[in-house]
């Protein structure tokens, strides 16, 4: 079977990495392309693009900023020239490949990977997706039971498909023992707890509340410290981060340390990983938690309490209180507990959030597209 995924870039977000991994597990059965909007090598792809197996092609259309309409005719030659079987769309792909496939009666499949309502951005973006999606061409994918009923209330009486997402086991690198050396470089005492975020510093992600109410922590008497792991998006959000960062108000409890390819390796030899969204899908980063075994300290959005259960730490809500003492609560964990709840995250991955689960649903569901099964 050939597959094109098609995702604007490979910016090192959750669906970029998503894409990555579920592009490398369908190369071992099918052939698979990726195309992007912007050119593979340029500095915001290049983390994850040579991620991507040898496996898998590439290729990309060189969309301009903005509401580009001669990308059309672009993507339209890649089609024609790959002429896949199955087209897989992700996050603002689809608006751009959408008319294209009703016009050409292209199989497709486009995963919503985050709150419906949210993607869809605005009313006119709710009804583009509204008209696209009753092409029965097209099946939409939600990634969890609060992301199938965000859908069921953004388009009612159309039909989608929930797949959990997936994760790539995790390999500690070469790097892996220098990495524990540097987070053990940060703690204070012997006792230090070390919590690590990792993900896009923007909106969504909350980082401004994280700061705020891990800095109360510390207040407390805790003995802890906070890593961040990620890119400050390009926004007025991300600018007040990064002001934030570089000002250092933080008494050294809080520590940037940029993108980094070696992740795991951090999850690895931290104790706690910290995610303060305001809304999700079904986060990637915190499937790479579970499979390093880091507990969670998360806020009670999207697809997360459905993941993360009694075996992390969930806030009551969004709020800084609410956060802070979630913070509060997994410092305070004793070790046995600490351990049963590491148990717990990792036997879930294997269990469910294992990428190659996640791409046998893939196939079946593409093998029924194709096949009018």
């Amino acid at each position: 079977m050939k597959i094109l995924q098609v995702i604007p870039n490979l910016y090192s977000g959750g669906a970029e990495r998503f894409v990555v991994d579920l592009s490398n597990q369908l190369a071992l059965k099918s052939e698979v392309k990726v195309l992007l909007f912007s050119h593979p090598e340029l500095p915001g792809n290049l983390l994850l693009s040579k991620q991507i197996s040898e496996h898998v092609a590439i290729a990309y259309v060189d969309k301009k900023r903005g509401l580009d309409t001669g990308v059309f005719s672009k993507i339209r030659k890649q089609i024609n020239k790959f002429r896949p079987d199955v087209i897989h769309t992700h996050v603002g792909a689809f608006k751009y490949l959408a008319p294209l496939l009703w016009i050409g009666g292209h199989k497709a499949v486009h995963t919503v990977h985050s709150d419906a309502f949210r993607e869809a951005l605005d009313i006119k973006g709710l009804w583009y997706r509204r008209l696209m999606f009753r092409n029965r061409n097209v099946v939409p994918v939600t990634i969890s039971k609060e992301s199938t009923r965000s859908f069921l209330n953004a388009y009612p009486g159309i039909y989608s498909k929930m797949i959990y997402n997936g994760r790539t086991p995790p390999v500690r690198s070469a790097q892996f023992e220098a990495v524990r050396r540097e987070v053990d470089s940060y703690k204070e005492t012997k006792n230090t707890r070390v919590f690590l975020f990792v993900g896009r510093l923007d909106h969504a992600k909350n980082p401004l509340m994280l700061f705020k109410a891990f800095e109360r922590l510390r207040a407390s008497g805790a003995d802890a410290q906070l890593l961040l792991i990620g890119r400050c998006a390009e926004t007025s959000y991300g600018e007040r981060v990064a002001d934030l960062l570089r000002s250092n108000t933080s008494n050294n409890c809080i520590r940037y340390l940029g993108e980094k390819e070696n992740v795991n390796d951090y999850l690895a030899a931290v104790d706690f990983f910290c995610l303060s969204s305001i809304y999700e899908g079904m986060p990637i980063s915190l499937i790479e938690a579970f499979a390093a075994g880091c507990v969670p300290v998360c806020t009670p959005v999207g697809g997360i309490p459905e993941m993360v259960g009694r075996a992390g730490f969930l806030a009551n809500d969004t709020s800084e209180d609410a956060y802070f003492n979630a913070l509060r609560e997994a410092f305070h964990c004793g070790s046995s507990e600490y351990l049963l709840r590491k148990q717990e995250i990792t036997q879930s991955f294997r269990d469910h959030y294992e990428i190659g689960i996640c791409a046998l649903e893939y196939e079946k569901l593409y093998e029924s597209l194709v096949y009018n099964r």
